[in-house]
């Protein structure tokens, strides 16, 4: 079968990147499988950072700039009509597809608020143009409800890919890790609140931790001043910065650290704006596998992935995250329990769970 992932994001480098390109490995194993972007991608560093094996795979550039909307849609959608199955990643797409079978991907909640230039006008025409899609992809049941809501369709749940494997506890020490892009606005993961907890923890109980902080900043003025900020504020603190670190680097660090933190959405109003919450959160599951505890915000999908006084702490208030985290850092016989179960619990969303799904969802009739 010839296959074509359409995927507008692929140099971030981030969840979703590994996301598709999981998904793609899996399909690739007996199909012809292509990408379709519109920035040619450099694989070497996905490979690096992600963990996957795409030497095998055709991307092919579609030119479609500078151009408007709808002549770059046209343009995507004309090269959809050789293919068996068309899938699509792009975030609230309206591309229509031509090919004999469709999917889409919808990894982020929709809202009206998605669309403040069109309103309900572009959500007709959305929802017009998915009409050429027979099944819609979300990754949380989180993300789902919106979906469902919104386009008044059934989303299939597809959690992302967890290689729980590679991630196995070492030598634990006093660390506190977090894993995320940094990222000014849309979609922020809350370092700087982070940084600032820390201080307050530090000073309180936890004198002889450190906060590694992991992630991605993409080349722009936004996110490199938010980067820039954060490491002000944690000046003079013990907080170490591991930016656009390899893979290898991250899979020492997870085993190493004992208490993970999640922040993203803090804040912010999951009713108004669900796309600012965590919509899965593969890096929380990453750290479970490693033996991390993880303490995370009670919204978006991580409620889905760590069940309350488990395999580690939900919280919701500022003075919730500080009881948790003294907890466990004053409780040896909790932790270790704690980090016991979160190993057990990484297995629900590894590789082999998803591999069954993806081709339950893609490759059935």
């Amino acid at each position: 079968m010839e296959i074509c992932i359409f995927t507008p994001y692929i140099n971030v480098c981030g969840g979703g990147e590994k996301y598709i390109g999981k998904t793609a490995e899996v399909l690739a194993v007996d199909n012809d499988v292509h990408f379709l972007v519109e920035q040619k991608p450099n694989t070497d560093e996905l490979e690096n950072r992600l963990g996957l094996q795409l030497s095998n795979m055709d991307f092919m550039v579609a030119e479609t700039s500078p151009c408007s909307l709808s002549k770059r849609n046209l343009a995507l959608s004309s090269l959809t009509k050789n293919y068996d199955l068309f899938i699509n990643q792009e975030h609230f797409s309206s591309i229509k597809s031509q090919a004999q079978q469709s999917i889409i991907i919808q990894e982020v909640p929709p809202t009206r608020l998605n669309f403040p230039k069109y309103n309900i006008f572009h959500k007709l025409l959305l929802d017009t143009k998915l009409s050429t899609y027979e099944k819609i992809v979300v990754n949380s049941y989180f993300t789902k409800r919106w979906v469902d809501k919104w386009y008044n369709r059934c989303g299939e749940v597809l959690y992302p890919p967890v290689e729980t494997s590679q991630f196995v506890p070492l030598q634990k020490k006093n660390y506190v890790l977090s894993v995320g892009r940094f990222m000014a606005k849309y979609h922020c993961k809350k370092q700087f609140e982070m940084i600032k907890a820390f201080k307050n923890l530090s000073e309180n109980g936890m004198s002889d931790w450190e906060l590694h902080l992991v992630g991605s900043v993409e080349d722009n003025v936004d996110d490199s001043e938010y980067l820039e900020r954060c490491r002000e504020e944690a000046n003079g603190y013990s907080i170490y910065f591991h930016v656009n670190a390899p893979l290898r680097e991250l899979i020492k660090l997870y085993g190493n650290s004992k208490i993970f933190w999640c922040m993203t959405g803090f804040g912010e109003d999951a009713a108004v704006h669900p796309y600012k919450m965590e919509h899965f959160g593969m890096s929380t599951v990453e750290a479970m596998s490693a033996g991390c505890v993880p303490v995370v915000i009670r919204g978006g999908g991580q409620p889905e992935i760590v069940r309350d006084g488990v395999e580690g702490f939900c919280w919701g208030t500022l003075e919730e995250f500080r009881d948790r985290n003294l907890r466990l850092a004053n409780d040896a016989d909790l932790l270790a329990n704690m980090s016991a179960s979160s190993v057990e619990r990484s297995k629900y969303f590894g590789i082999d769970v998803f591999e069954k799904r993806v081709r339950q969802i893609f490759l059935s009739a």
